[in-house]
This record gives structure tokens, C-alpha cells and sequence, in this order.
């Protein structure tokens, strides 16, 4: 006796029973009628907010190392004529860290250190 499967109700002879192509074709159009409404779904997904995201992550990087290139934590900062222009330098004079987050590491005496 033929059974059913579970998701789309396909029919599924018995291995004793007649090979019926009717039964076949009736499965087969189920799998037809199942694809194109996956292919009609996929047409209607709006792919712009996807090119949205990767594109603000390219500009999060490209910002985030000019930010590392802009603001110098050092313990041997160079003299004021040697320093970069437009950049701000934080100088290291002691390192006592109290506290942490992922990103930032900040000490009672204004040490700074961005980790990566």
C-alpha cells in the first residue's frame, strides 16, 4: 500500500505495486508547483538592504583605520614638528589598567590602547 511523505504529501508506492505514471506525474507537478513558488519568493527579495550592509562594513574598516592612523598611543612620542598633522597622540607615561572592554583599554592615567 502506497504511503505519503511527510512535508508535501508526495505519494510513495509500495515496491510491490505497480509503477503507475500518473502517480509519478501527480508527485512531480507537487515538486513543480513548490519550486516556482520558491523562484517567485527569491524574485521578490529585496537585495539593496544586503549591498546596504556590506557596504557600511567596507566603510567601518576603511574609518576605523583612518581612526588608527589619526589618534597615536605611544610611550615615545616623536617631537611636535615630527608629528603627524591632524593627528592626536596620547602619551603613555604609566601603565596601571583598571578596566577593559573588547575594544578599549583605559588606565587612571589616560593610557589608552585600542586592541584588535
Amino acid at each position: 500500500m502506497a504511503t505519503n511523505t511527510t512535508n508535501y504529501n508526495l505519494v510513495k508506492q509500495d515496491p510491490l505495486e505497480f509503477y503507475d505514471v500518473a502517480v509519478v506525474n501527480k508527485n512531480l507537478d507537487k515538486v513543480d508547483a513548490a519550486l516556482k513558488a520558491i523562484d517567485e519568493k527569491a524574485e521578490n527579495i529585496d537585495l539593496s538592504e544586503l549591498a546596504r550592509k556590506e557596504e557600511l562594513a567596507t566603510h567601518k574598516t576603511e574609518i576605523t583605520q583612518k581612526l588608527k592612523d589619526k589618534i597615536i598611543i605611544t610611550s615615545n612620542p616623536p617631537s611636535i614638528q615630527n608629528r603627524k598633522e591632524g593627528s592626536f597622540y596620547f602619551h603613555i607615561t604609566d601603565a596601571n589598567p583598571i578596566g577593559t572592554s573588547e575594544n578599549i583599554q583605559v588606565s587612571p592615567m589616560m593610557g589608552i590602547k585600542f586592541k584588535e
